[in-house]
């Protein structure tokens, strides 16, 4: 089987979860998306990041309902968290995580410079590490991560506590949704730092180990050969992608 099949066959093995409009995603995404993305307090900047076949894809798997309770973790300058902050609406919230360390590096993240220019009332900042987030037990409907997984391979985070942490902050059937850049098969986390990159089968060992179900994905390919930096001029915006998402069942496992 090729890989066009084999997306193919992911594809359809999740139609029942994955919206008709994103099955095709130059299909027209639906009011309540078109809103989301008109919304007047986006940036020219955000606005051109739309056209990203990787936005509706997360969304559409993302399944953001009025009054949902969501986690974005590893916001940066809130592209996603805003999309989301419109999808959840006044009687929903939206936490936009940034670690320490990224603030440190971009000043502009910090939390004091975030809220000038994003004033959204159902917007709450954590700062804090990737795998120290205190959010309360299933605290969330969804939790987002949008290529920043690759970011975490590093010394002082711990991936295993931060996928059981998610877990233990999701709701009993409730959606983590994973976006990245696809490395080569067989590099695991090697490409992380150098080229921003990681294996998708490495991804989906370590949320599973977790205690998360693999409900449905979705690949982007452009003609990518994965073997450089996602920032080379080459590739920027046009890298191959993967997007996954994982549920939190709710039937207790044995013992749990």
């Amino acid at each position: 089987m090729t890989r066009h099949q084999i997306v193919s066959a992911t594809i359809l093995l999740f139609v029942g979860i994955f919206p008709a409009w994103a099955q095709n995603l130059g299909n027209t995404p639906p009011a309540d998306v078109r809103a989301a993305l008109d919304a007047p307090d986006r940036d020219a900047v955000a606005r051109m990041r739309d056209q990203d076949r990787e936005t509706l894809a997360v969304l559409a798997l993302a399944r953001i309902a009025p009054g949902a309770t969501v986690l974005d973790v590893g916001s940066g300058s809130g592209y996603m968290a805003m999309i989301l902050s419109s999808l959840a609406g006044p009687s929903g919230r939206v936490d936009m995580h940034n670690s320490p360390n990224w603030i440190d590096q971009l000043p502009g993240l910090d939390p004091e410079n975030l809220k000038r220019r994003i004033r959204r009332p159902n917007i709450r900042f954590i700062t804090t590490e990737f795998d120290a987030i205190d959010s309360a037990d299933a605290e969330y409907d969804v939790i987002v991560m949008a290529q920043v997984y690759h970011d975490t391979p590093i010394g002082y985070i711990n991936r295993r506590k931060m996928n059981e942490n998610l877990f233990r902050m999701l709701k009993p059937g409730g959606r983590l949704v994973i976006s990245d850049h696809h490395a080569l098969k067989g590099r695991g986390i090697s490409d992380c730092v150098k080229f921003h990159r990681i294996e998708r089968s490495t991804v989906v060992e370590e949320v599973l180990q977790a205690g998360f179900l693999l409900e449905g994905s979705e690949d982007i390919e452009m003609a990518d050969k994965r073997n450089v930096s996602v920032f080379n001029p080459a590739v920027r915006g046009k890298t191959d992608r993967f997007i996954l998402m994982f549920t939190k069942s709710k039937i207790p496992t044995q013992g749990g």
